[in-house]
């Protein structure tokens, strides 16, 4: 039989979940070594009790790179620049009028560094006359310039 609708509902029982309680201090008191230890343990217990950490999956360790690295530009082989080739001046010029720089391989003493940069620097600054005439007049060159004294007259 039910019970009839106007009658009381039952007392709950018990709650699967206890209630909360406080954490135990993390600040160690004076009480000995012994209670340093068993405070310890209380507050890893109940950490453990009390936080839920999901289970994560994360990607593979080769995969997962943050940031992600720049892409590698081809760079211009130096023996190549040394050498003269045509292809790698090209390549050299067009890095360098695209990005500012281009990246030199094959290089493995500094001599041959400095080989390859003054083989390319001739071509990558390099200016035709007229064109180096009509820049005179903003950019003159220092050692043909008369020596002024930094304090005053110019003589």
């Amino acid at each position: 039989m039910l019970p009839p609708p106007h009658a009381t509902p039952a007392i709950p029982g018990p709650s699967p979940h206890p209630p909360p309680q406080p954490a135990p201090t993390p600040i160690r008191t004076a009480r000995g070594a012994r209670t340093v230890a068993t405070d310890e343990r209380v507050l890893a217990e109940f950490l453990e009790a009390s936080l839920r950490v999901p289970d994560l999956s994360l990607p593979p360790r080769k995969c997962f790179i943050f940031p992600p690295p720049a892409p590698e530009r081809d760079g211009v082989p130096s023996h190549a620049l040394i050498s003269g080739d045509v292809d790698a001046e090209q390549r050299a010029i067009a890095a360098a009028a695209e990005f500012g720089a281009f990246r030199m391989t094959g290089a493995v003493e500094a001599r041959e560094v400095r080989e390859a940069v003054e083989a390319a620097s001739g071509l990558v600054f390099a200016a035709p006359e007229e064109v180096k005439r009509g820049l005179e007049r903003w950019f003159r060159r220092r050692d043909q310039e008369p020596q002024r004294s930094s304090f005053g007259s110019g003589r």
